[in-house]
């Protein structure tokens, strides 16, 4: 008696589903990816006349800094407001503005501190780990990226899946690891 279900007839028609099925997902992702391009794009023409893109960041100076270009394997105290690109913060280290746009300040996960972070490591979303390197040491900055350098596909508290991401900036010069500057607002 033949145990197998399925002739090669049925394997071929499953093996085509399977492939039509992985192609209709590529679209799908490829679909997101331009339509979140498209949405930075505007971002960034509304609020820049200048900007650079490095390794699927755009980086945009408000501020400059004259500090010299944070590199790998230094380590890094700066200030942020994370937002999405219709201006909703859901995140930041700056006690002001997380009561302005009223998140938990009671138990909030960074305790209004500067981030102290080593270049590199690896330990931020990617978005930020390969935006950072763009900044220089005491520039306020905007950092842009599209979802696949943030949390995908999934929903994070007020952040829709395929959400492109922002993140201003601030940071003292690497050198001086003590002064702070915070901006004083989104």
């Amino acid at each position: 008696m033949n145990r197998n279900r399925f002739g090669p007839l049925q394997h071929y028609a499953l093996s085509l589903l399977l492939l039509f099925f992985l192609s209709c997902q590529n679209d799908l992702m490829e679909e997101r990816r331009f339509e979140q391009q498209r949405r930075i794009e505007r971002f960034i023409e509304a609020n820049t006349k200048t900007h650079t893109y490095s390794d699927g960041v755009y980086h945009m100076v408000i501020e400059p800094g004259y500090g010299y270009r944070i590199q790998p394997g230094d380590t890094v105290k700066f200030w942020y407001v994370a937002y999405t690109l219709d201006s909703r913060v859901f995140d930041t280290n700056i006690y002001e503005i997380a009561r302005e746009h009223e998140l938990d300040t009671l138990t909030h996960h960074t305790l209004f501190m500067p981030i102290e972070y080593e270049v590199g490591s690896g330990i931020l979303i990617e978005g930020l780990n390969r935006g950072i390197p763009l900044c220089r040491g005491g520039e306020i900055s905007t950092i842009v990226f599209n979802s696949d350098y943030g949390f995908g596909e999934d929903k994070i508290g007020p952040i829709p899946a395929w959400s492109p991401l922002c993140l201003l900036y601030t940071s003292p010069s690497p050198r001086d690891r003590t002064r702070s500057r915070m901006p004083s607002s989104a």
